[in-house]
């Protein structure tokens, strides 16, 4: 039998990738020799783009290691990076280069005419045929789930089945070995963080699939990409997921865990299995991704007593028409303020997602969000996010066909993703959205006393106190001057929260002495 082929898999601004790292397990257990290189290993609006420095040191490395088959796993506004990536891989090594992830399933046309083949939804089972073929010296035209060209000629296969038996699926590699970390002008050689850097914590998911079609997110593309593929939203056992997270918290230094389900608490008797095994045997703090809809006392209360601490709560509007009309979320405020209130009864801190600079919203769309938002129990954290066009979802459709944005504005063509994927107020849509964008940061400034720190994101339940009362944040909202010069609201606060903080970093140092005193007392 001929010698396996190197395999390198390539992933851009994402440490976690849980999909390339599936990839790289379920290729690693067949026996190909396969590396797994991060390619910056997160999202930075200040240093958005790779460096010449970096991008020779990932063709160094892959001459290095000389694979014969190149996977770059590229989310929509990674399209250009990928593009240069490819040619110079193709100047250099006699490699076949496939494309992968997010942007290639939804816009394969585009990426076929880059890549020597395009990986179309999951990979594992079309990968791991194509390194046979490629062993075996055999055609790969056929595979399902693959595109390729020949020539001129791009040969479109159908998908195969979804994998259904997550079980099936090993537990990633852990370690360093064959893994590259390519950030800050620099190679490590070394997983950015299930290795030695390892800060603690563990991410991982126990499903596949959401089962929301969200106007605005990619999986309102993937149920129709994926329509007759078998049920799109597959659960792993409780079991299996126990064992990855005992076999983690054995080899690392853990304290944290992160669960990245689309919606971890959608199936209550599952979630509820998983939360009583990990109390047991686990017995660390995490957090999870949850829909309003889907929480009631019980849940939360299971979800508390085995370590929940934060849970990141899909909102995106405070108005029902917009979260109706736009994003075809079909859920009322009630529902929303009684998930934020079982929450807060039980002392789990929440994120809140809203998402702003979305042009069909109306200025009375926008008070009804501040509005909203005025009305959650505190403390709370929000995730505040600019509307980004993705290709072939619902919303990106409509404002193209209602001219609304242009071709050039849907990421791919656009990388707004690696430049505001986070609410940027110099580049608001109007002054308008900038002002209720400006609210939101002002209602999460807090006093954490016990530290003491003052700032926006709160990790303490008890000891943090929001500043600014609700009325004076609709007052603000109404004032004329605001609503058309919003930056004169917003710098003279963000510069006094700055200066504020600083005067209480002596209390901050004071109390950590104190607290190296007490400990030396008690040993």
């Amino acid at each position: 039998m001929a010698e396996n082929p190197r395999i390198a898999l390539v992933t851009f601004y994402d440490a976690v990738s849980l999909g390339v790292r599936s990839l790289h397990a379920v290729l690693t257990q067949a026996g190909y020799p396969t590396d797994l290189i991060f390619f910056r290993d997160h999202l930075n609006s200040e240093r958005p783009l790779p460096s010449e420095a970096e991008y020779r040191l990932l063709l160094q490395t892959l001459e290095e290691r000389q694979p014969l088959l190149v996977g770059l796993s590229l989310r929509s506004f990674g399209f250009p990076i990928a593009a240069r990536i490819t040619k110079e891989v193709k100047e250099r090594l006699a490699a076949l280069v496939v494309w992968g992830g997010v942007h290639p399933t939804l816009a394969p046309e585009d990426c076929a005419a880059v890549a020597d083949a395009v990986c179309v939804g999951e990979g594992e089972g079309a990968m791991l045929e194509l390194a046979e073929a490629l062993r075996d010296g055999r055609d790969f035209s056929g595979i399902r789930n693959l595109w390729s060209r020949q020539g001129d000629q791009i040969i479109r296969n159908p998908l195969r089945p979804l994998q259904q038996d997550l079980d099936a699926l090993p537990f990633p590699v852990l370690g360093d070995e064959g893994k590259f970390l390519i950030e800050d002008d620099q190679l490590l050689r070394c997983d950015p963080y299930l290795g030695p850097r390892n800060a603690g914590e563990y991410y991982l998911s126990a499903s596949r699939g959401c089962p929301y079609r969200c106007d605005y997110c990619c999986n309102s593309a993937f149920h129709r990409i994926y329509q007759g593929a078998g049920p799109y939203v597959r659960k792993r056992s409780p079991e299996h997921v126990l064992l990855e997270l005992e076999r983690a918290k054995r080899e690392l230094k853990l304290h944290y865990v992160g669960f990245m389900d689309e919606v971890f608490s959608l199936d209550k008797s599952w979630t509820l299995s998983i939360c009583q095994g990990y109390r047991d045997r686990i017995g660390l703090p995490f957090k999870c991704e949850v829909h309003p809809q889907t929480l009631d006392e019980e849940l939360v209360a299971g979800m508390k007593a085995a370590g929940l601490t934060y849970a990141v709560v899909g909102v995106q509007s405070g108005s029902e028409r917009t979260r109706r009309e736009l994003y075809h979320r079909m859920m009322s405020n009630a529902e929303i303020l009684e998930a934020a209130r079982l929450l807060h009864h039980y002392q789990v801190i929440p994120y809140f997602d809203f998402i702003l600079d979305n042009p069909y919203e109306t200025a009375q769309d926008l008070a009804e969000s501040l509005n909203l938002v005025c009305r959650f129990p505190r403390p709370y954290n929000l995730e505040i996010l600019s509307l980004t066009f993705f290709p072939s979802t619902e919303i990106t459709r409509r404002a193209l066909a209602d001219g609304v944005i242009s071709p050039d504005q849907v990421e791919g063509q656009a990388q707004k993703t690696l430049t505001s994927l986070w609410y940027s107020l110099p580049r608001a849509y109007n002054p308008l959205h900038a002002l209720h964008a400006v609210l939101f940061v002002l209602s999460l400034i807090k006093l954490d006393w016990k530290i003491p720190q003052l700032g926006y994101v709160t990790s303490r339940f008890q000891t943090s106190r929001h500043l600014l009362p609700t009325g004076l944040l609709r007052f603000f909202s109404r004032r004329e001057l605001f609503q058309r010069k919003p930056g004169l609201l917003y710098l003279p606060v963000k510069y006094s929260v700055i200066a504020g903080d600083r005067l209480l970093s002596p209390l901050r140092r004071l109390r950590k002495i104190l607290g190296r005193l007490r400990s030396q007392r008690a040993v």
